[in-house]
């Protein structure tokens, strides 16, 4: 789990700190390719010319709420034009192997932490008959010293 949130963290990371104008050049690129000029994409997205003109060549940041209606419009996805590539597609059977692997590792997972709870268990008891028998050597030396005190 603890990986999977660090995954997580560095991607987010990696989307803020995005080179805006890569993105802007995929989505001119993408435009291009669909054939559509700005003020066809920018009435589909809901915006006007100008502000659509600034998000492919202005100031306009992209990583924002509108990249999800400007990847729409281009018949793209967002990863696209985050990333410059789809992510790829899992097969029925990709899937099935990830449950069944992820089953597999969550039992491993709960077996390990009852080992481990076992062992703890085990240790605990270790040392109180190690404390007893401490108890009981030192009861044995102090009998001991009075035995050879006798003499």
């Amino acid at each position: 789990m603890a990986v999977l949130l660090c995954c997580a963290a560095v991607f987010l990371c990696r989307i803020k700190t995005m080179d805006n104008e890569k993105i802007k050049q995929r989505i001119f690129a993408r435009r291009k390719q669909v054939k559509k000029n700005q003020a066809d994409a920018a009435a589909e997205i809901g915006l006007t010319e100008t502000a659509y003109r600034n998000i492919e060549k202005g100031p306009t940041r992209l990583v924002s709420d509108r990249l999800a209606s400007i990847a729409s419009c281009l018949g793209t996805t967002e990863e696209f034009l985050l990333l410059g590539y789809e992510p790829v597609q899992a097969s029925a059977d990709e899937l099935r192997a990830a449950d069944n692997f992820r089953e597999q590792l969550h039992a491993l997972a709960e077996d390990y932490e009852s080992r481990i709870r076992g062992l703890q268990d085990t240790i605990r008891h270790l040392g109180d008959l190690l404390e007893a028998k401490d108890g009981e050597l030192t009861a044995l030396r102090k009998l001991v010293r009075e035995l050879e005190a006798r003499g």
